[in-house]
């Protein structure tokens, strides 16, 4: 079983609606003309890589509050997610590849799969960063809120 994390932008409408009815924001087929970001099973890595080069971004910490009980959708503000966009836009990657640790993660047993991570797993934290970087970029552009998904 893996965990993912999925963004998308959405209206201030739709966000107070998935806050009344968090199912509804489950049940939207959310189409390719929003902007988005899959950062499907890199969350981990990501989050050891932002822990290790001390910068502020705790991916389910962060920032969003939970709508509903089972802590698997969050509501993000403008002001949140603007707070992640400067943090990435200040932080390269570079900075973040400088920490990758392939025997730390296997011995911590960080997803994705608690696998033993090799040199080229670094690939697919890039990926989810790229993936981030652009996603809260946009979405802070438009000074819109966003909704994060957790799934597992």
């Amino acid at each position: 079983m893996s965990v993912t994390i999925w963004f998308t932008q959405v209206t201030p409408e739709q966000l107070a609606t998935a806050r009344d009815d968090p199912e509804w924001a489950w049940e939207q087929d959310w189409g390719d003309d929003v902007p988005d970001a899959d950062v499907d099973r890199s969350w981990p890595g990501l989050e050891f890589l932002f822990g290790r080069a001390g910068v502020g971004i705790d991916i389910l910490g962060a920032g969003g509050e939970p709508v509903d009980d089972d802590g698997t959708l969050f509501a993000w503000e403008p002001d949140e997610v603007e707070h992640v966009a400067k943090t990435l836009r200040d932080t390269t990657w570079e900075q973040l590849a400088a920490h990758y640790d392939p025997a730390e993660l296997s011995r911590r047993e960080i997803d994705p799969g608690r696998h033993l991570w090799a040199a080229d797993d670094l690939e697919q934290l890039r990926w989810g960063y790229q993936a981030l970087t652009g996603f809260f970029a946009t979405v802070s552009a438009a000074r819109a809120p966003a909704l994060m998904f957790f799934s597992f």
